[in-house]
């Protein structure tokens, strides 16, 4: 830029802010998952997911023509210049992911948690529960 200081873009101040929500909603999820509340990693990875994915995308469409970028892929999608719809589809996406990734912690816990379980006194005796 010539004559002029260069203007930051205002994701660099929310993003640190969105891994610390980030972080404590995976401390949330865990906490209710320990309470019996099996879903909840579930909801709030799709919750973390649009917020980690929208929130930028809503950053982003601030200082980007983003509209005029959705319109064409909509187009090119066949559903003429309605890029509400790529929006609709982008945002749904970012949510299956964030149930995805839920859920694949959620599974993996569990994994875990049954390959670290100490063994019954039963099948740590030699002979028996055979």
């Amino acid at each position: 830029m010539s004559g002029g200081r260069a203007r930051r873009s205002p994701a660099a101040g929310p993003a640190g802010l969105l891994w610390l929500a980030l972080a404590v909603g995976a401390a949330v999820a865990a906490a209710l998952a320990q309470l019996g509340l099996w879903p909840s990693p579930l909801v709030l990875g799709a919750a973390w997911g649009l917020l980690g994915y929208g929130a930028p995308l809503a950053i982003a469409a601030l200082w980007l023509p983003l509209g005029r970028t959705a319109d064409m892929v909509a187009a090119i999608m066949g559903f003429g210049a309605q890029g509400a719809i790529v929006w609709v589809i982008s945002l749904l996406f970012a949510a299956l992911m964030g149930l995805a990734g839920g859920w694949l912690g959620h599974t993996a816990r569990q994994l875990l948690g049954r390959a670290q379980a100490p063994l019954s006194a039963d099948a740590a005796a030699p002979g028996r529960g055979l």
